[in-house]
């Protein structure tokens, strides 16, 4: 045998082993590229013997990207959902998002019967953002129900879910209430690692279950709250040589008190109060918790006659229940 084919056959056994080492199974555990996307490589070998060149190159080695089961389930509200004792129709809202590299399909599921808090709220189900507002709609969201629509999702998609539940009777304010949601891949809910075989997209590439296990479990909760909003008012009458007799030029100093009681925030809060008839408003007197307000429309919380007409309005925004009270003063003169 010539030196030349010595090398030659040499050359070829190391393609060979090469190619065999390349194709042992290997495991992916990156979400990033599509499941069944195929990786082709070949290595190559080039020499020169005397003034012959030579080049060897392997058969083409193809690896097949599995399908990594891998998903997400995140609670969106931003903290406890407010509702009062009785409420129907209350949902806890869910985002499900597919992070593995495949098409998936998967079973949801809910327990609002946890005992973990105060009370167990009444399960109604489960319902999908059908108009993709972010927000329940009874009568317009689709109810899921299992093995008739369960959602797919390709690859880094997601849906918004609703857990939906009523309000048992004779809660105490404060009281807390858990839901769990369970989004389940179909394919498998193994531990992480589990192989699959064929079991990825078309049942042509195995699958493999990612850190998630296949299935995410995510608690919700809602809190009740008996908000209520007070308002006291006073008046103290000061006349012109310092007595306290109500007559022509004599100044009414009137304070109002408003609290918010309870858990939760109201929303919007408005204080109007009338200037009384045979009174006129002292002008500058308006004052919000010892700070004054300007009479007219501007930057501050107050005005007197422009945002209603001879009449004081004070706008105090959102409220949170058990903060301190807001206290409004003015004054007017007996006409």
């Amino acid at each position: 045998m010539s030196r030349s084919d010595k090398i030659m056959k040499r050359c070829k056994a190391m393609a060979l082993i090469f190619l065999l080492i390349v194709i042992s199974p290997a495991i992916s555990r990156a979400a990033g590229t599509l499941a069944g996307t195929n990786i082709q490589n070949s290595a190559t070998v080039t020499y020169r013997v005397a003034a012959t060149d030579f080049t060897v190159s392997t058969p083409p080695v193809t690896i097949t990207v599995s399908e990594l089961i891998s998903l997400s389930l995140t609670w969106q509200d931003a903290g406890p959902v407010i509702v009062a004792a009785g409420d129907a129709d209350e949902a806890i809202t869910f985002l499900a998002t597919n992070t593995g590299n495949g098409s998936e399909t998967y079973d949801l599921s809910a327990n609002s019967t946890l005992g973990t808090a105060d009370f167990n709220p009444l399960l109604k189900g489960i319902y999908f953002d059908s108009n993709s507002n972010g927000l329940y709609d009874a009568g317009t969201d689709v109810q899921h129900i299992s093995g008739v629509n369960d959602p797919t999702l390709l690859p880094d998609a997601t849906i918004t879910l609703f857990v939906v539940n009523d309000m048992p009777a004779a809660l105490n304010d404060g009281d807390q209430g858990d839901s769990d949601l369970t989004i389940t891949s179909l394919t498998s809910a193994g531990p992480t690692g589990t192989i699959i075989v064929n079991g990825g997209d078309g049942g042509l590439i195995d699958a493999v279950v990612g850190s998630s296990g296949g299935t995410v479990t995510t608690r919700g909760s809602y809190v009740i709250s008996t908000l209520d909003v007070s308002i006291v008012k006073s008046a103290v009458v000061t006349d012109t040589s310092g007595g306290a007799s109500a007559m022509t030029g004599s100044t009414i100093s009137y304070s109002l008190t408003v609290s918010v009681i309870g858990t939760g925030t109201v929303t919007g809060l408005v204080i109007t109060d009338v200037i009384p008839a045979n009174t006129s408003y002292r002008s500058g007197t308006l004052r919000l918790n010892g700070n004054l307000l300007s009479d007219a429309a501007d930057g501050d919380a107050g005005d007197v006659g422009i945002s209603n007409v001879n009449t004081v309005t004070v706008s105090l925004g959102n409220v949170t229940g058990g903060s301190a009270a807001q206290n409004i003063t003015f004054d007017v003169t007996i006409d």
